[in-house]
């Protein structure tokens, strides 16, 4: 004789035969995976009580004690909540990743033009500055477009917060670039405003890359999380060599030994940072292709 079973979560009711008792099964109202436990001695209602197990490996598809859908008391089927489970799909992380991508592909293509123009003279390198601080500032824009973007990555995904730091000092790093550029700041807070540029830009570097390496977990791709092992580890070392020459204005003593400790360092500065570009640049390339394989 079937049985009116009720889920205790989203109340959808379920008609199963007599043998289901013990019996696992997966609402079709919520998704929860239930399982019938126990017969109310004063009617025909079962207790069901959730388990702490996935619903693929819960439901056996060829057990006849899998219920079929019913309807309720009321007499109509009741809306199916929506699952909290979203797809890489469904989102807009692979065009957030593009945009991060390409907005890198202009940074790079600009400090090349700036290693050019230094053979250029006075008045060219002037004007081709102008235009290479336009560039600059949409190729900010777009990288910062695309992290808010990534933004829309499922929540069940470890690590979002790497990223809401990471947008986070892109859009202040922004807003301070677009008042720079529209008004004069005052001497002592320009200076300022210099002075947290670079630690903001490597403390947003380093989170964003944090969470490309979440993301190579969350799509189990083992070479995004090694290739984000290894730029993390350049940028930690650049980093650590800029904050050495930064520094040197309060230990050397004179101009001279000053000059020597900047031509010391500057050369592993530079190498450090090529690496850790190259590093990127394979890391964005293997993090896009990770969520288009998991699309």
């Amino acid at each position: 004789m079937p049985i009116t079973v009720t889920c205790d979560a989203c109340g959808e009711s379920r008609r199963v035969k007599d043998e289901a008792i013990g019996k696992k099964f997966k609402c079709q109202g919520c998704g929860k995976v239930l399982t019938v436990t126990s017969a109310d001695s004063d009617s025909d209602q079962y207790d069901l009580t959730g388990i702490d197990v996935s619903a693929e490996a819960a439901i056996d598809q060829d057990d006849e004690s899998v219920p079929r859908r019913a309807r309720s008391k009321s007499g109509g089927s009741k809306p199916r909540p929506k699952s909290r489970t979203i797809r890489l799909s469904d989102t807009r992380v692979l065009t957030g990743l593009q945009c991060v991508f390409f907005g890198f592909l202009i940074f790079v293509a600009i400090l090349v033009w700036i290693a050019v123009g230094s053979f250029l003279s006075p008045r060219q390198l002037v004007a081709s500055m102008r235009v290479i601080s336009l560039i600059g500032f949409g190729a900010t824009l777009l990288t910062v477009t695309g992290k808010l973007l990534c933004l829309t990555a499922p929540p069940q995904m470890p690590g979002k917060e790497f990223l809401f730091v990471a947008a986070g000092i892109d859009v202040l790093s922004l807003l301070l670039t677009i008042i720079r550029m529209t008004a004069s700041l005052p001497p002592v807070l320009s200076q300022i405003v210099s002075l947290l540029n670079m630690p903001m830009t490597a403390i947003g570097f380093l989170t964003f890359v944090l969470f490309l390496k979440n993301l190579g977990k969350f799509t189990q791709e083992s070479d995004v999380v090694e290739r984000a092992d290894g730029t993390l580890l350049m940028g930690f070392l650049f980093t650590g060599n800029w904050l050495t020459i930064a520094c040197l204005p309060f230990v050397a003593r004179g101009a001279a030994a000053m000059g020597v400790m900047v031509l010391v360092l500057g050369l592993p500065l530079l190498v450090l940072g090529i690496l850790t570009a190259i590093r990127y640049f394979g890391l964005l390339n293997a993090s896009r292709y990770a969520v288009l394989e998991a699309n």
